[in-house]
């Protein structure tokens, strides 16, 4: 964050400072609304979200050393500097927002169903590998609040500003996009996702929409060839006389601008990406596992930003040694007992876990494949349906040899495997099970596939599998 006066941000805000005179000029370079988490000469905001009210936590906050405090009611207990303000909520808009605006970077937004924060990441990666100056969301702090937070960690060196911006209901792409005004925006996918909120997948499609409400003249559109609504985007008033840049994983007549060829895997893929400024020769590592045709999307994606950003061809080289993220179908090795673990806990939609377990299924016949699945949730009225899909599809098309499953609507899926699977109601449980199975098949190469929704947990299980064997990444 940049250093700023406390006297500064009151009259930033419009708001009442209140503290001795000495303490007008002491400097903040940091922010939080978390009172666990205060650092070096910090402000803590009493942010008030749904649910909570941060002026409960001041005593902690303060008791923590933060440096001010910004409220919307008076604090008595101590001392201690405070600026008084109408609303805390906007007085964290309105402070993250100044620092944007001062700032100016060059803001990069990304959204769709799936692939928006390996996609922040890798162009977050290969920039900082250039040794550009770039600030990229935290994790998948993708909401309004997240967004927010992110701009405080803006500095003056700043060039490049990647945030991932995702949603669960109406508008709130809308919103964000409103106060950052991005430079570039890219949608990467459309899938069946937060159906519980949206109602429909055209509820989804136009939420997606939201992100070309950008209020900068010249905004540069990316958009997925093989999988985006331009049909209907195109008649927004604020998209008039504009032309998508489109990325496609095979050249579609001359519509892609950005695609790839030679297609090949052997221990690890290779391929020619083609660029408008030329082609380039890629060579993954073996992380990204045979099959895994979405992390390729989210690479072509990742090229199509950085070429729009100005990078040579010799730039993008970088992205060979980008290893994945964790909890996005990432490899772990467990020599010893000839497992491979797939850590793929991070989030699900019914696409992305289609997709993860035709990996899976992937693997030749030397593997015993094992899936440990949690329930997708967010699915509304068709959770049901949507579980009972996945299962039908795995009894007709794949060959898993055994189910291991947590979560109630994981018993639509176990309905069409019986033979080899069992539901468990507990990650202890499962990890039990779990290495029943790894001992009885010892001499047989594994692997394991753990993909489930967030609100599973099932990280909690990668991370025991990982506390009991001896791995490498």
């Amino acid at each position: 964050m940049i250093k700023i006066k406390l006297k500064e941000i009151s009259d930033i805000l419009n708001g009442k400072l209140i503290c001795k005179k000495k303490d007008y000029n002491k400097y903040i370079l940091n922010i939080s609304i978390n009172s666990k988490d205060i650092k070096n000469k910090c402000l803590f905001i009493a942010y008030k979200g749904k649910n909570f009210d941060s002026y409960i936590f001041l005593d902690e906050a303060i008791n923590n050393k933060v440096v001010a405090i910004i409220i919307d009611k008076l604090y008595f207990k101590k001392y201690i500097p405070q600026i008084l303000v109408n609303n805390v909520n906007d007085s964290l808009m309105k402070l993250s927002i100044w620092i944007k605006n001062k700032i100016n970077p060059f803001i990069v937004a990304i959204t769709g169903s799936s692939g928006k924060t390996t996609i922040k990441e890798l162009v977050s990666f290969v920039l900082i590998k250039n040794k550009y100056n770039v600030v990229y969301t935290y994790k998948n702090n993708n909401n309004y609040i997240g967004v927010l937070l992110t701009l405080f960690r803006l500095k003056y060196n700043t060039k490049y500003l990647i945030l991932e911006i995702g949603a669960s209901r109406k508008y709130e792409i809308f919103n964000i996009v409103n106060l950052i005004n991005p430079n570039l925006i890219l949608i990467n996918n459309l899938y069946i996702s937060h159906i519980k909120y949206f109602k429909n997948f055209n509820n989804i499609c136009s939420s997606k929409g939201e992100i070309f409400y950008s209020n900068y003249k010249n905004l540069k559109i990316i958009l997925n060839y093989d999988n985006n609504d331009w049909n209907n985007w195109k008649f927004l008033n604020v998209n008039k006389n504009k032309f998508p840049i489109f990325y496609s994983l095979n050249k579609c007549s001359n519509n892609s601008d950005f695609y790839i060829n030679n297609l090949f895997y052997n221990n690890f893929y290779t391929f020619n990406i083609i660029t408008p400024i030329g082609k380039k020769y890629i060579k993954l590592n073996k992380k990204i596992l045979f099959g895994n045709i979405p992390y390729i999307y989210n690479l072509i994606a990742s090229v199509s930003i950085l070429i729009n950003l100005g990078l040579k061809l010799n730039e993008i080289s970088y992205v060979n040694k980008f290893n994945g993220v964790n909890g996005r179908l990432f490899p772990y090795f467990i020599e010893k007992k000839n497992i491979i673990l797939i850590d793929d806990s991070y989030n699900a939609n019914i696409k992305s876990t289609i997709n993860s377990i035709n990996i899976l299924n992937n693997f030749n016949k030397e593997y015993f494949k094992i899936l440990i699945i949690g329930n997708i949730n967010e699915l509304g009225i068709k959770e049901v349906f949507y579980h009972k899909f996945i299962g039908l599809y795995i009894n007709k098309f794949l060959k898993i040899d055994y189910i291991l499953s947590i979560g109630n609507l994981t018993k639509n899926i176990l309905n069409y495997n019986k033979n080899n699977s069992i539901y468990l109601d507990s990650i202890n449980k499962i990890l039990y099970k779990l290495i029943s199975i790894i001992k009885k098949t010892d001499k047989k190469k594994k692997v394991i596939l753990v993909k489930g929704s967030r609100s599973n947990k099932l990280e909690n299980i990668v991370n025991k599998i990982l506390n009991k064997y001896e791995y490498y990444k």
